[in-house]
C-alpha cells in the first residue's frame, strides 16, 4: 500500500492500546497523508484536492527521538516544519502530543521563518495509519477528539506510513522487526508503465522491484533508478541526469512531475507533468 489511502480502508479506525501511544518511537517513520477533514467536511468529498494530495503530497517524517518534520512541495511552493513532539499524555486509544516546531515557506515571495507551538491529539490505527487533530490557529487549546465541525477551526490529517522505521527496536504498526525488507513503495512500481505527458510527449517505463528502469522515449533508450529522498520517490535518468518525482494514486495511476535537471528540484517548478497507466 503506498501513499494514498481508499475510503474503504480510512473506516477501518480502530484505535490502538495507550500503551503504544505513550512511546515517541512508535510514530517512527516516514507518512503521507492520505486525507485530510476540516469544518467537518473530508477532502474524500472534494475531487481537486483529493488530486492535490495525490500529486503533490504532504510527508511526515517522525524518529524515535522525537525528532519532527513535515514537508510539502507544490509547483508553486515549498513547506518545511522541522523541530520535536513530545508525548504529554497516553490513555484510551489515543495521546495528547505537544508540537515545537519552525514553519519555513519558500516561494515566490519573500522566505518565512515562524515558531509556533500546538497542543494535538494523535492516535495510531490497527489499519496502520495515524491520524492528528490540531486547531488550525496553534495558539488555541488542545482538541478532545477526532471530529471537526463547521466553525471549530480544527483539522483532522490522516497519514499511511511509506517507511517503517529501521533497527531491531523498531515498532511499526502491523510490522515485526525484520519484516520489512527493500522499499515498498517502490517494489509496488515494478511493471511496466506508459506515460503520457501534458506536452503530448510518452514515454514507457520498466520497473525493477529494486528501483532500476529502463524505458523509451520515442526510439530513445532511456535507463535510471527510483530511490526515496525525504519520504519522496525520484526517479534520477542515468544519462541525463534528468529527474522526475513519482506518486502513485488512489487510482493505480502513476503521477509523474519531469525536472530539467535534478538541480531544479524542489526549488524550480515542474518543466512537465504526466500520468502513467500500468501495462503489466
Amino acid at each position: 500500500m503506498h501513499l494514498l489511502l481508499t475510503s474503504a480502508l480510512l473506516a477501518l479506525q480502530s484505535a490502538l492500546p495507550a500503551a503504544i501511544h505513550s512511546h515517541p518511537a512508535s510514530y517512527a517513520g516516514v507518512w503521507a497523508v492520505a486525507a485530510e477533514e476540516s469544518g467537518g467536511v473530508s477532502t474524500a468529498d472534494d475531487k481537486i484536492k483529493t488530486l492535490a494530495l495525490t500529486m503533490s503530497p504532504t510527508f511526515l517524517t517522525l524518529q524515535k527521538d522525537a525528532r519532527y518534520l513535515r514537508k510539502h512541495v507544490n509547483f508553486a511552493a515549498a513547506e518545511t516544519e522541522e523541530g520535536a513532539f513530545s508525548v504529554v499524555r497516553a490513555f484510551g486509544g489515543w495521546a495528547e502530543v505537544d508540537v515545537t516546531a519552525t514553519l519555513r515557506i519558500r516561494g515566490d515571495g519573500r522566505p518565512q521563518d515562524i515558531k509556533f507551538a500546538a497542543k494535538e491529539v494523535w492516535r495510531l490505527t490497527a489499519a496502520g495509519t495515524l491520524q492528528r487533530c490540531y486547531p488550525a490557529d496553534s495558539a488555541k487549546g488542545r482538541p478532545s477528539g477526532f471530529k471537526t465541525a463547521q466553525g471549530d477551526g480544527l483539522v483532522v490529517v490522516t497519514y499511511a506510513r511509506v517507511k517503517a522505521p529501521d533497527g531491531p527496536g523498531a515498532v511499526a504498526v502491523g510490522l515485526a522487526p525484520g519484516q520489512v525488507k527493500g522499499d515498498a513503495g517502490i517494489s509496488v512500481l515494478a511493471g511496466e508503465w506508459k506515460i503520457d505527458y501534458t506536452h503530448g510527449a510518452v514515454r514507457t517505463y520498466v520497473v525493477e522491484t529494486d528501483g532500476k528502469v529502463t524505458g523509451t522515449a520515442d526510439e530513445e533508450k532511456l535507463k535510471g533508478q527510483i530511490t526515496r529522498e525525504n519520504g519522496v520517490l525520484l526517479l534520477v535518468m542515468g544519462d541525463d541526469g534528468k529527474l522526475e518525482r513519482l506518486t502513485l494514486g488512489v487510482d493505480g495511476r502513476l503521477f509523474v512531475e519531469h525536472y530539467g535537471t535534478k538541480a531544479d528540484y524542489p526549488e524550480q517548478k515542474a518543466s512537465h507533468i504526466g500520468i502513467g497507466t500500468r501495462q503489466k
